[in-house]
């Protein structure tokens, strides 16, 4: 079934107008869509953040405990220097 009207001796069909409610909703829809974003936006700033520092932390831990074996093998072979040095 065809929803064209004739009015003033032109056909318009249906749907083709949007009209002034449909423009609100439309930026009603949109400005949640964006509000939505900066929201999304804001949260992921401090993710990262924490993220970053979470990662930072194993770092710095993996470190000390590179350095510490370091140290051990260090004092290791010193001390079979020394011993047979005599």
């Amino acid at each position: 079934m065809d929803d064209s009207k004739v009015v003033g001796g032109k056909v318009k069909k249906a749907g083709k107008h949007v009209g002034k409610a449909a423009r609100i909703h439309l930026k009603a829809k949109l400005e949640r869509c964006q509000q939505s974003a900066r929201e999304r936006r804001a949260k992921k700033k401090p993710r990262y953040r924490y993220l970053e520092e979470l990662v930072s932390r194993e770092e710095l831990e993996m470190s000390k405990h590179w350095c510490m074996a370091h140290d051990k093998v260090y004092k290791a072979l010193k001390n079979i220097l020394i011993s047979t040095r005599y």
